[in-house]
């Protein structure tokens, strides 16, 4: 089974989306825990339109897949 998380278009570079982990849950579904990570205010980025996207393979399951979200600020000063 494919996982992909995605964030959609952000107005500049700095942005990130990864897949930190999956696990099998107690229903026999999997659950996905992702990391998204923005630029502070103080961080220099690219002026450019982006799509931060990342890519898993994990083992097929019966059950839901679930998405666990962990998101901070990269700090840059």
């Amino acid at each position: 089974m494919v996982v992909v998380v995605a964030l959609g278009a952000r107005p500049t570079g700095g942005y990130g989306i990864l897949i930190d982990g999956a696990s099998e849950s107690a229903n026999g579904g999997v659950a996905v825990i992702v990391d998204s990570s923005s630029p502070a205010s103080d961080c220099f980025v690219s002026d450019a339109l982006t799509q931060p996207v990342d890519i898993a393979r994990v083992p097929v399951r019966d059950g839901a897949v679930t998405f666990v979200e962990q998101s901070h600020e990269t700090n840059c000063g």
